[in-house]
């Protein structure tokens, strides 16, 4: 399962998790696992284990993590207690604009993507700010 989730090595969420991934490519290595070695794999290669195979995984993704940030704006917490988050978020955004800019829709919606990119964007951000980066028509498929 590795060797596939390898092959989608342009994803953000598998280049973020490389070390790990090039870890246990090696067949080998899953011959004697230690504590620390299983924890590793169920922390860091279980989550990619549907990466880039099913778009619906994706969007539900993207959408847990917006439905954070909008949570934790509307609760009053604020934008740091869902950084990983905004994060993530911020990946995606500067990855449609980088690699896949050439693709219409994501043409069409560069001003709410470089908007979202930007770190001076989030500490005023408001739920109908991110609401309209989030309604933006299946950005997510891009990814």
């Amino acid at each position: 399962m590795v060797v596939k989730i390898k092959s989608h090595s342009n994803r953000i969420q598998v280049r973020e998790a490389m070390q790990y991934v090039d870890k246990y490519y090696n067949l080998d290595t899953w011959v004697s696992l230690s504590p620390v070695m299983v924890k590793e794999a169920k922390v860091h290669i279980s989550p990619l284990l549907d990466s880039g195979l099913n778009g619906d995984h994706l969007s539900v993704a993207f959408d847990v993590r917006m439905y954070h940030i909008e949570k934790a704006l509307l609760a009053g917490i604020g934008i740091k207690s869902v950084s990983d988050h905004v994060k993530n978020i911020r990946l995606i955004a500067q990855y449609l604009l980088t690699e896949k800019a050439s693709v219409p829709q994501v043409l069409k919606k560069a001003s709410e993507l470089k908007a979202v990119m930007s770190e001076d964007f989030w500490p005023s951000a408001s739920v109908q700010d991110l609401e309209k980066f989030h309604q933006a028509p299946n950005l997510i498929l891009f990814v």
